[in-house]
Order: structure tokens, then C-alpha cells, then sequence
């Protein structure tokens, strides 16, 4: 479809969603509940995003949505770049 932007590796809607959640520090069930799901359907989700993005865990998951402007990058007060 003409002016959306590609999905980084084929990541889904709902993906993306839980992909952004995790790397806004959220627990599993904090994501199944914001987005009303069960938790193994969540980790389910993670599964997927971690084989698609290659992904050893939390920690490589947050670093690709941070690369990808998945979320943002927040600077504090005190950070000489913000």
C-alpha cells in the first residue's frame, strides 16, 4: 500500500505492539493485560518477534526497537544531548 512505511522484518500490527511494550520495560503480564491478552498468547508473540529479529532476548529485542524507532530514545534532564 502507497505511504506506509515497511514493517521491519515482517513484523505484525500486534507484533509490533508487543515488541513495543517490552521495550517500554513492561513484564509479560503487564502486556497481556494492556492489550488484553493471555500471557501465553504473549509469550507466544515474543517467540515469534525474537525469531524473526534474531533476537537472544529482552535485552536484543529492546536494542532493535530502539535501532528501528520503534520507541524512542529518551535522554534524561541531566544528558548533554537532549
Amino acid at each position: 500500500m502507497a505511504g506506509r512505511a515497511p514493517r521491519p522484518d515482517r513484523l505484525t500490527t500486534r507484533e509490533l505492539e508487543v515488541l513495543r511494550l517490552l521495550a517500554q520495560g513492561h513484564t509479560t503480564k503487564e502486556m497481556a493485560d494492556a492489550l488484553v491478552l493471555s500471557v501465553p498468547t504473549v509469550q507466544r508473540h515474543l517467540a515469534n518477534i525474537y525469531q524473526k529479529i534474531d533476537a537472544r532476548g529482552r535485552s536484543d529485542a529492546t536494542a532493535y526497537a530502539l535501532r528501528h524507532g520503534i520507541v524512542p530514545l529518551l535522554h534524561t534532564a541531566g544528558d548533554a544531548r537532549a
